[in-house]
């Protein structure tokens, strides 16, 4: 997108450049050179946007990760996360997701920047123990500016065959 604008830009600049010096003949080199200079300092611009798109900053992320405590018998359905009101999260789970996380396996689900500030992350899962279980809870929290990560835990602590969601929210260790 950002290839397209430059483009555009840049053949729009070029045509008013054409334009100026095919109507006033009396244009000096230097006024073109200044046209050229300002396309340039456009184009830098541009590109440094471009980059700053493609490589998030790393001291921003949010990073989700989902794990299950130690709760053999569950078999997890679904699991959706909304941030902030906007889906972020709608995924099915199936036998090897399961095996997986009755191996101690986490998954990481998410990972993207995101400002400093208030933010409120909703969690709902399905899944099935002795019967169907459906949770679901609100959790809210102050980014910083730094990296940090999410991990939510289904867990059974009383062995009540209820699991439910436990957050922990901490940041990231640098590497």
């Amino acid at each position: 997108m950002i290839a397209r604008i430059q483009n555009t830009l840049a053949a729009c600049l070029l045509t008013t450049c054409l334009g100026l010096a095919s109507n006033n003949a009396h244009s000096s080199e230097t006024d073109l050179r200044a046209i050229a200079g300002i396309i340039l300092e456009l184009e830098r611009e541009l590109l440094i946007a471009e980059r700053k798109l493609q490589v998030p900053n790393a001291n921003e992320l949010l990073t989700i990760y989902i794990d299950v405590a130690d709760i053999p018998q569950l078999q997890i359905h679904n699991i959706q996360i909304q941030l902030d009101g906007i889906p972020i999260v709608n995924a099915d789970y199936e036998d090897p997701h399961n095996n997986a996380f009755k191996k101690g396996g986490i998954q990481k689900v998410y990972q993207k920047e995101l400002t400093s500030g208030a933010h409120e992350v909703q969690v709902s899962f399905s899944g099935e123990m002795s019967e169907t279980v459906i949770d679901s809870k609100v959790y809210r929290f102050e980014k910083s500016a730094e990296a940090e990560t999410l991990t939510i835990t289904l867990i059974d602590i009383l062995r009540t065959q209820e699991p439910e969601l436990i957050f922990h929210y901490a940041r990231s260790i640098k590497q």
